[in-house]
């Protein structure tokens, strides 16, 4: 699972002052889980958006939004929607962001922070991978480079 977070206002706020029209693509799988890129968190998102001037066009969330096909799929389900916008913007991490910006010509302005891999045995327990948390120095090379 990638743990990820909103991005400051001030920094979206700068990001998304070229674009009128938006449109919102959410991630059902581990934004959700971190609530940060859910239901609750595209509607909460777009008031902020209509309080900032801005239209949004439509919103979905993707299963998950790094699946390239099922990001094709839900993104041609809401084509009128994706066309009328200037942008879209994506809560998700940065695969999610990178599987949507595969599937459109639009400008696609990633909204969270994709902080590190997490393995969880439950929402409560979350704790960065053996990876993650290893220093550069303490880690070992892959068998084929010893």
């Amino acid at each position: 699972m990638i743990i990820s977070e909103a991005k400051p206002l001030a920094e979206l706020h700068e990001a998304l002052a070229p674009f009128g029209k938006l449109f919102l693509v959410g991630c059902a799988a581990c934004a959700t889980a971190c609530k940060a890129g859910g239901e609750d968190e595209l509607f909460r998102f777009q008031e902020w958006l209509a309080g900032e001037g801005k239209e949004t066009t439509g919103s979905v969330v993707i299963d998950e939004a790094c699946h390239l096909m099922r990001a094709a799929r839900d993104l041609r389900q809401h084509a009128a929607a994706v066309a009328a916008a200037d942008a879209l913007v994506v809560l998700a991490c940065g695969s999610g962001v990178q599987s949507i910006s595969a599937n459109t010509d639009k400008r696609v302005v990633g909204a969270l922070n994709s902080l590190f891999l997490a393995m969880c045995a439950a929402l409560a327990s979350m704790r960065r991978c053996a990876r993650c948390a290893a220093t550069a120095s303490s880690m070992k090379p892959p068998v084929s480079a010893r």
